[in-house]
């Protein structure tokens, strides 16, 4: 039981080291603010790049920072991310 308990808290600690940075470079002024930055999909190519950059666990902040993707592109990536979570961040336990 043990085991498997340490198994879902790498997974659950690996996921957040992949979505971090895109919490954060979406976090900043000039990205937040970019209109339907949720509802408006980025660039598919970019966003398949950046998918594969994160779960292979390259540092992506560079790129990020550098105009390589854009807010679209990573918000989409984001929202793919936790869609595909195994349990959602809010469960009822949460907010009752």
């Amino acid at each position: 039981t043990e085991a498997r308990i340490s198994d879902q808290q790498s997974i659950a600690q690996e996921t957040i080291d992949q979505i971090l940075p895109l919490i954060d470079y979406l976090n900043k002024d000039t990205n937040i603010k970019q209109e339907g930055l949720f509802r408006k999909s980025g660039h598919l190519g970019r966003q398949k790049l950046l998918r594969e950059k994160l779960h292979s666990g390259d540092d992506v902040k560079s790129e990020l920072q550098s105009g390589v993707y854009c807010a679209h592109d990573c918000a989409s990536v984001l929202k793919a991310f936790l869609s595909e979570l195994p349990e959602p961040i809010l469960t009822e336990r949460h907010y009752k």
